[in-house]
């Protein structure tokens, strides 16, 4: 089980494009990339989105404009770097 993300277009409900194609992996990636503003994320990584963003996860953005859910993400990219940080340290 996983988590497809997607920007979506606010009056057309449509997968907004990037010019040029992204190779970002999660749960699953695209050989050779995609214009789609598209990331799959796996389930394995569901505990980490859970202590760091709360009860409903990844979930938590669904619903947000990029610009409603970047704050939220970025902090959550700054609690996941430090956890992973300090257990790189103590090895």
């Amino acid at each position: 089980m996983s988590c497809d993300i997607t920007l979506r277009d606010p009056v057309t409900d449509e997968v907004i494009q990037f010019d040029s194609p992204h190779t970002l992996k999660g749960g699953n990636y695209a050989l050779c990339g995609t214009t789609e503003t598209w990331l799959n994320i796996t389930y394995n990584y569901a505990k980490h989105f859970y202590r760091v963003i709360g009860e409903k996860g990844i979930r938590t953005i669904y619903g947000m404009t990029g610009a409603e859910s970047m704050p939220m993400l970025k902090e959550a990219i700054s609690k996941l770097n430090d956890c992973v940080c300090k257990k790189g340290a103590t090895k």
